[in-house]
C-alpha cells in the first residue's frame, strides 16, 4: 500500500494477514509449519524433535539456525505427531528419487494449490518463497495429509536485499 497521511506521502508498505491455523481453518489433526531458511533437514531428525516447537539446526550459519517451527497446532498441543507429516514430506519430496516422490507426492499435494503456488513464485519472480519464506499445512483427509503451501514475506521480490550481490529478477 502507498501511505498518506494528512496530505504527506509516507511511503509504500507490505499490508497482509498473518497466516496461522484459524485463517487456514486448520482443525485438529491438521499442521502448520513455517519455514524460517534454506536448510532443509532430514526426516530422521524431525522424527526425534517431540514437543519442540522450533527446530534448530546448529551444524549451520548462524542465520541459517532457525530451520522450521510449528504453528499449528499451539505450542502447548505440540507432540511428535505434528512432526511426522513434515518429516514424511522430507523423505517424500527429498530424501527420495523422482519416480518415488511423483508416487507418493501426487496422492498428498493439492495439486490446484500446488500449481498456483508455482505459477504465482514464478510469475512475480519470487525466488526466496521456493522453499525458505514458505508455509506448509498438512490438513488431515481421512487416513492422509493433504499438503497446501502458503508463501510469505516478499521482501527480496520487491526488492529488499539483505547485500548489494543479490541479482533481482525484477
Amino acid at each position: 500500500i502507498e501511505l498518506i497521511i494528512n496530505g504527506e506521502y509516507w511511503g509504500m508498505f507490505g499490508l497482509l494477514e498473518p497466516i496461522d491455523g484459524k485463517q487456514l481453518n486448520m482443525v485438529d489433526g491438521d499442521v502448520l509449519v513455517k519455514i524460517h531458511s534454506w536448510t532443509k533437514p532430514k526426516a530422521k531428525i524431525l522424527r526425534t524433535l517431540g514437543n519442540t516447537e522450533l527446530y534448530i539446526d546448529y551444524t549451520v550459519a548462524l542465520a541459517e539456525q532457525e530451520t522450521m517451527s510449528i504453528k499449528y497446532p499451539k505450542a502447548k498441543d505440540i507432540t511428535q505427531a505434528a512432526w511426522d507429516p513434515m518429516a514424511m514430506f522430507m523423505e517424500g519430496v527429498y530424501e527420495s528419487t523422482a519416480k518415488v516422490m511423483l508416487n507418493k507426492i501426487g496422492s498428498w499435494i493439492d495439486m490446484e494449490n500446488a500449481v498456483d503456488h508455482w505459477l504465482f513464485t514464478n510469475f512475480i519472480c519470487a525466488g526466496d518463497n521456493v522453499w525458505k519464506n514458505l508455509y506448509i499445512s498438512f490438513k488431515k483427509d481421512a487416513d492422509i495429509f493433504k499438503i497446501y503451501l502458503t508463501p510469505w514475506d516478499f521482501d527480496l521480490t520487491y526488492g529488499l536485499t539483505w547485500d548489494g550481490d543479490a541479482y533481482l529478477h525484477f
